[in-house]
Formats: C-alpha cells, sequence, structure tokens
C-alpha cells in the first residue's frame, strides 16, 4: 500500500486527528512493512515504548472501525475500510487508488463507537474496547459463529504510565503463556498472586499489551463486583460467540463445558482480576464464598482440559485448584510478585515529582514497605506535601516514632480481616516475637494448644496469603507487618482491659 495513502485514511478514520510524530513514525514504517525492532533502530526510539505508543494507535482506530487492529492487519483493515472513508475525501486519486486494490465491500460497522486520541508521549493505557456489530441470526444458537480473527472485548481502563520495572516477570510470564513454538508447553491457567498494592493488575495490563495479538481474542474481567459465575458466563459466551443471544444451558457444568468449547475452537486469552474477592474469610486458605464454588470447578477444568486458550487471574490468596494443579512443568503455574527495587521506586518518585535522600535512606525507604508500589506511592504524597520531596526528613520524624499512614493501614485492613482465628494468633506472636523463629519454637509460644499439624497448616495458609516470609526453615513478618501487628495487638489489649 501507498504509505502516504494510507496515511490520509488514517486521518480519515480519526477524523482528521492530530498525529503525533511517533505515530506517524509508526503507521510509516508499519504500511513499509518494518517490525518494531527495525523502526527503534531507524528512529532511535526505545522498541517497548514504541509497542506501547503502537498499541494505544491500533486501539484508537479499533474503537472507531468497530474491529480490532493491529500492527499486522493493519494494511488489509485500511483497505476493507477505504471504501467508506474515501467518500469523505473530495481528492478522486484518494478514491481512486484503490480500484485495483480491493473489490471488497464496505463492513457493517458499529456507528457509535468514537475514536480515541493518542497524543502524549506517556499516555494511560486505555483497554476498553467496544465489541463491534455482529449477526443476530437466530438459525443455530447451539452452534458458534464462525470466526471473525482479531477480536476483543477489554472491560476497565488501566493506567499504566507509571509502570516501571517487571522485565523478568514479563519475560517468564510470557514464556509460560506463548509456550517454545509448542502448544504442549503452554499455560492453561496462569495465577499471578501477591499482598495488594503490589502491581497484580498493573502487571497483567502490561503483559496483555505485549501479547494479545497472539491471540484471536482477548477478555478482561474485574471480580470487584463479585458476580457469580452464572452471571461472568452469560457474560463471555456471548462475545465468544459473537451472538448477542446465544444457547446458554442451565446448569453451571453445562455452561463451564460450552465456554470450554469455545476456548478449543480459537485462542482466547481471558483475564480474571481481583479473584480473592470470591474467596471466603475468616475460613481456611483459598475456599470459597457460598455460592461461588462454581469458580473453582472452572479453574479446575480449565487447567486439567485440552484447549488452546489461556485464564490469567490476579488475586491476593491463591485459589486451592491452583495449589493442586500447579507446578514447573504443568498447565498450572502461579507468580508470586514481590517488591521493586530502589532504582524502580526511585524512577516511579522522580516521575511524580522531585524527591531527594542519600542512597542508603532511599533504601531504608524502600525496605520497610517491601517495594510495595501502592504503598511507597502514598507515602510520596506525604512526602512531597508535609517534606518538600525531603526523604531524610520524612525518615528522621518516622524514627522518633514509629507510625503508618492511613492508606496503608486501610490496606493491610483488608488482608488482616480476611484471616482465621488461628492464623491471627500466629500473626500475632510472630510480631512479638520480631526475630525468624521455627516452627517449634513458635509452638513453645503460641497459648493455643495446637498440633504441629494444624501450625503447619496456618503458616502454610499465611506463606500463600504473602503475610509472612520463610527463610532457611524460620519465620518472619516484614517490618512495616510487625509494626501493623504490634498496633493491632496493643489496640486489643487496651480494649479488653478498658
Amino acid at each position: 500500500m501507498d504509505v502516504e495513502l494510507g496515511l490520509k485514511i488514517v486521518e480519515q478514520i480519526l477524523e482528521k486527528k492530530h498525529l503525533s510524530k511517533v505515530q506517524e513514525i509508526l503507521l510509516q514504517q508499519s504500511l513499509a512493512g518494518h517490525s518494531y525492532t527495525e523502526i527503534a533502530k531507524a528512529s532511535g526510539y526505545d522498541a517497548g515504548y514504541l509497542k506501547d505508543a503502537g498499541s494505544q494507535l491500533w486501539q484508537s482506530l479499533s474503537h472507531v472501525l468497530g474491529e480490532k487492529v493491529s500492527k499486522n492487519n493493519l494494511v488489509a483493515v485500511l483497505k476493507r475500510n477505504s471504501f467508506r472513508f474515501a467518500r469523505t475525501e473530495p481528492d478522486r486519486q484518494f478514491n481512486s487508488q484503490f480500484t485495483s486494490d480491493t473489490n471488497a465491500t464496505p463492513p457493517k460497522y458499529n456507528s457509535q463507537l468514537n475514536p480515541t486520541s493518542y497524543s502524549t508521549p506517556n499516555p494511560p493505557v486505555r483497554t476498553g474496547f467496544e465489541q463491534r456489530s455482529i449477526d443476530v441470526s437466530r438459525e443455530s444458537f447451539d452452534k458458534p459463529a464462525p470466526m471473525t480473527p482479531d477480536f476483543q472485548n477489554l472491560e476497565p481502563e488501566i493506567d499504566i504510565s507509571l509502570f516501571c520495572g517487571r522485565s523478568t516477570e514479563l519475560a517468564l510470564l510470557e514464556k509460560w503463556i506463548l509456550g517454545d513454538n509448542n502448544s504442549i508447553s503452554r499455560c492453561r491457567v496462569v495465577a499471578i498472586v501477591g499482598m495488594g498494592g503490589i502491581g497484580k493488575t498493573a502487571l497483567s495490563a502490561k503483559l496483555v499489551i505485549q501479547i494479545q495479538d497472539k491471540f484471536d481474542c482477548t477478555i478482561w474481567r474485574s471480580l470487584k463486583s463479585a458476580p457469580s459465575l452464572s452471571e461472568l458466563l452469560s457474560d463471555i459466551i456471548p462475545i465468544l460467540t459473537q451472538r448477542l443471544d446465544p444457547y446458554l444451558p442451565e446448569k453451571l457444568g453445562d455452561r463451564i463445558s460450552l465456554l470450554l468449547s469455545y476456548l478449543r475452537q480459537q485462542r482466547c486469552l481471558l483475564i480474571l482480576d481481583s479473584w480473592e474477592t470470591i474467596l471466603a474469610s475468616n475460613d481456611r486458605l483459598g475456599c470459597y464464598r457460598e455460592g461461588f464454588e462454581g469458580y473453582g470447578e472452572m479453574i479446575e477444568r480449565l487447567g486439567t482440559e485440552i484447549h488452546q486458550s489461556c485464564l490469567i487471574l490476579t488475586s491476593r490468596e491463591k485459589p486451592k485448584e491452583v495449589i493442586a494443579y500447579s507446578g514447573e512443568k504443568l498447565a498450572v503455574r502461579s507468580l508470586q510478585l514481590t517488591g521493586l527495587k530502589v532504582t524502580e521506586i526511585n524512577t516511579i518518585y522522580q516521575t511524580i515529582n522531585t524527591f531527594w535522600g542519600s542512597p542508603e535512606e532511599w533504601q531504608q525507604l524502600v525496605d520497610y514497605y517491601s517495594g510495595n508500589p501502592l504503598s511507597l506511592k502514598i507515602v510520596a504524597a506525604v512526602i512531597q506535601d508535609l517534606f518538600d520531596g525531603n526523604i531524610s526528613q520524612f525518615l528522621q520524624c518516622w524514627r522518633s516514632e514509629v507510625f503508618i499512614l492511613d492508606g496503608i493501614r486501610d490496606l493491610l485492613d483488608s488482608q488482616f480481616n480476611r484471616l482465621s482465628d488461628l492464623e491471627t494468633e500466629v500473626m500475632y506472636w510472630l510480631a512479638i516475637e520480631r526475630e525468624p523463629v521455627t516452627v517449634i519454637e513458635l509452638q513453645d509460644d503460641l497459648l493455643s494448644i495446637l498440633s504441629k499439624q494444624q501450625l503447619v497448616n496456618t503458616l502454610n495458609s499465611l506463606c500463600r496469603r504473602c503475610l509472612i516470609d520463610k527463610n532457611d526453615g524460620k519465620f518472619i513478618q516484614s517490618s512495616l507487618i510487625i509494626d501493623y501487628m504490634t498496633e493491632k495487638f496493643t489496640q486489643q489489649i487496651y480494649q479488653e482491659i478498658s
């Protein structure tokens, strides 16, 4: 395709919105058939930055056209849509140059879709694709419609403009999900777990940008509103069938079977965020709330039955099915996220505003909050507002009397309130000990009469909730959690004696 002609069509599609320099480079080089690596070498831009910028440009085009646009199918999509947009161009040459290229008729499209502009150097990543117009013929709801490749239905808008680091985790997840050109090595279920605020959702959003072109369909749903599995499948299956009113069996198990049949026929990337919402509080780790047990059956079947799709779930706790069926060489795997490095937090802070402190002070700050990005962003606001970005002054104030900021306390409360009575007691005693302890040492401390089996199961549960660390057979809490649990314990004692 002629590059200048392609640029004209894109301008028409985006209603003549101004294209940034990066967008023009991406379009010109993509139309010429060059890869991101080749574009990076020629332009001087980082290849990762170009991929992110390209992803958002393709999303903008997708919103308008009602179908997924990617670097790989850009030329084909522009050809298919040339007649629709060429009619608005008075230049006859513009309209005629496609006559010999294709005899395609204009596709159906949803006129309600609005373009999304991309003009800032580091814009929030938008993952809110609208679903395109689809045929609602009632001829055969029990059979999937012929698949149109490369469609998406992504629900949230995740801002990853402050995303930093995680290159090792991204590479590992990509290897797990895409495999080594060998479908046998591909994961069917991947769980990303970690404490609240550690960056599970942001990592997933970044990962989707990198690998979504390898899938026919990408669907993202948040479970924060705790939809029943029946409701979730009633939402997802019509997207997979590309019918607004497909046949849906009454029995939940049959709906899961129907979901699997579609996941076998096409390669779908399904992301379910905030899985812990449907897990029970004050109970054994990984157990489901009443009425949500079907989610466990779905994970088990997606992990053990053959299909070509992948489910990514994010959670503060590992579902019991993930624990049971995961392994380094199995189709179900889990990744536990740890905190970011000092250099990565420093980069995030300097993006927010100007902060300064000695290398030792930066290290102390990041270590205390275990590199948790959300906790450290909450702290950044206080350092900037009260100490004008001076980390040294903040630490001097903090050393005189250790305190926990409200936003961080709320984050820890949301996890502490999910613990069972035994888990809570063990957490209190670990905070009292302050130093690493063995199972036997801890059993001697506990007031409750616990068997070793109960204690081992409780410690195992706390590890999988990411609330304690294990090293050389000994268990310990992070400095922040020690201070938090000490505060909670003091409050409890005060309430009991008052």
